[in-house]
């Protein structure tokens, strides 16, 4: 699924500090990026068990791409923060996702 993400993560500190954010801005950003992610990961255990972990992995994802929006339009890094956060809180879909993967590599 991520296949390119490390060739624009390698200049992405450079460009968010171009848009006006220091040393300490992109530490808070990704602290609460991290948070964000940490936040969602049993409500999307539970969601998967609930109601399926297809439609949220299809859903979750759309939206995790749609979040990069904002990485696109930014005039400032207040939307690489609010893209950031909103990317982060879409990878609810990820516990569904590692189990999917998991009992696919388990049956082999």
């Amino acid at each position: 699924m991520y296949l390119a993400q490390p060739i624009p993560d390698t200049y992405s500190s450079l460009y968010y500090i171009s848009l006006g954010a220091t040393p300490f801005l992109l530490s808070v950003m990704f602290f609460a990026g991290s948070l964000a992610i940490a936040f969602v990961q049993i409500p999307g255990g539970y969601l998967a068990d609930a109601n399926g972990r297809r439609d949220l992995i299809v859903t979750m994802s759309f939206g995790t791409g749609l979040a990069y929006i904002f990485y696109i339009l930014a005039p400032s890094w207040h939307f690489i923060a609010i893209g950031l956060i909103v990317q982060n809180l879409c990878l609810v879909y990820q516990p569904a996702l590692l189990a999917m993967m998991n009992r696919f590599f388990a049956a082999e």
